[in-house]
C-alpha cells in the first residue's frame, strides 16, 4: 500500500502539482512551492535517487539503476527571487521541535480548479532544516543556516497569461492537459529545486503522503498518491540529518485575484508527526496572510492537532 515504505530506502519531499499551460518556452524564471527562481536551477526527475555533491560547487546527482549522473550546476546558486504580482506563502501552520522529525504523514483530497487558469497555487505539507516562511517581496532567503533544505508534499495549481512558465510540472493544466497533478519535491536554497515524475489527478481525489527517514540518518523517501498511483522521490543528503521544522502552507505566484485560488475549501486530515521515534502532538501555529496580503477571504484554521483546514472565502471588496 501507499502508506507502507519499510520497503523503500528514503523520503521526504512530497508535491501535488496542478496543471500546466500549453507547453511554452521556458522563461528567466520558474515557479516552486518556495517561489520563483532561474529556470536553469529546476529539475524534474524519474530517477532513483537524488544527491547533492559540493565537488566542484553545489549541484544535484541523480541515480538510475545505479548509475549516477551530475544535472547541470544553477549558474546563479542564490536566484530566488520574485518576479510580477507577489509570490510566497500566504497562509500556514507551523510546528517545531529541539531536535528532528523523523517522519510527517497525513492526506489531503483534491479541490476544485480555479475559475481562472492564472499564476499558480501550491498547496504543500512538509520539512525544513530551518526556520523560514517565504512570505512576499520582502522576504530574503537566509544566510543563516548556510544550509536550507525543504522536502514537501504539495497540491498546485499554475496558469498561463505571464511571461514567466515553468517546466510542465508546476503550470496548469498538468504535463499533457487541463488537470491537477502530484509531484514529490526537494527545495534548497543553494541549488534550486528537483521534483518526481507527475501523478494526474482530478478534484475529489483522495491522497495520502509519508515524508519519513530511513535507519540512515541522510536518507529520506517521499512518497504520495492515490491508491492507484503514486510518485516517489528518495533524497539522499547529509544536510538533512536534522529537519526540525514542520510546516502545511498554501503558497501562491502570480495570482492576480480571488479566481486564480481553487473553487473549494481544502483539509489536510489524518496528520502525524514522529520525532526520535516518538508521536508528537502538534500545536499548530497558525498565520494567515503573514505579507499582509490577501487574494479572498482565505483562511487557514487547525481542529485539533490531526487536521488543518483551508477556506477559502468570498473576493475582497477593492478598498476606496
Amino acid at each position: 500500500t501507499i502508506m507502507n515504505v519499510r520497503a523503500v530506502r528514503a523520503g521526504l519531499l512530497l508535491v501535488v502539482v496542478c496543471c500546466q499551460a500549453p507547453h511554452l518556452a521556458r522563461a528567466a524564471a520558474t515557479p516552486t512551492p518556495f517561489g520563483f527562481v532561474d529556470a536553469d536551477c529546476v529539475h524534474g526527475t524519474g530517477a532513483d535517487t537524488v544527491r547533492i555533491t559540493e565537488t566542484g560547487g553545489w549541484h544535484f546527482t541523480v541515480s538510475a539503476k545505479g548509475q549516477w549522473t551530475a544535472l547541470p550546476r544553477c549558474k546563479n546558486p542564490n536566484a530566488w527571487r520574485e518576479v510580477g504580482v507577489a509570490a510566497g506563502w500566504s497562509a500556514y501552520a507551523a510546528y517545531n521541535v529541539s531536535t528532528t522529525f523523523d517522519s510527517l504523514t497525513g492526506a489531503v483530497d483534491v479541490p476544485e480548479a480555479p475559475a481562472a487558469s492564472s499564476g499558480h497555487v501550491f498547496l504543500l505539507a512538509g520539512l525544513q532544516t530551518a526556520a523560514f516562511v517565504p512570505a512576499g517581496r520582502a522576504t530574503p532567503i537566509p544566510s543563516v543556516p548556510p544550509y536550507l533544505g525543504m522536502l514537501q508534499v504539495v497540491l498546485s495549481w499554475g496558469g498561463g497569461g505571464h511571461s514567466h512558465t515553468s517546466q510542465a510540472s508546476l503550470q496548469y493544466p498538468g504535463d499533457s492537459g487541463g488537470y491537477w497533478s502530484l509531484k514529490a519535491w526537494f527545495i534548497t536554497a543553494q541549488q534550486g529545486a528537483i521534483h518526481s515524475e507527475e501523478v494526474a489527478l482530478k478534484p475529489g481525489d483522495h491522497i495520502m503522503f509519508n515524508i519519513s527517514r530511513a535507519p540512515d540518518a541522510a536518507l529520506w523517501l517521499l512518497h504520495a498518491g492515490t491508491t492507484t498511483a503514486t510518485t516517489t522521490l528518495v533524497v539522499d543528503d547529509k544536510h538533512l540529518a536534522l529537519m526540525p521544522q514542520a510546516y502545511c502552507a498554501l503558497a501562491t505566484a502570480d495570482v492576480p485575484d480571488c479566481a486564480g485560488l481553487p473553487r473549494s475549501a481544502a483539509s489536510f486530515t489524518d496528520l502525524s508527526l514522529k520525532s526520535e521515534n516518538t508521536v508528537k502532538i502538534p500545536q499548530w501555529r497558525v498565520v494567515n496572510a503573514p505579507s499582509g496580503r490577501r487574494l479572498c477571504d482565505e483562511q487557514l484554521t487547525a481542529d485539533g492537532a490531526r487536521t488543518l483546514h483551508l477556506d477559502i472565502g468570498r473576493p475582497r471588496k477593492a478598498e476606496t
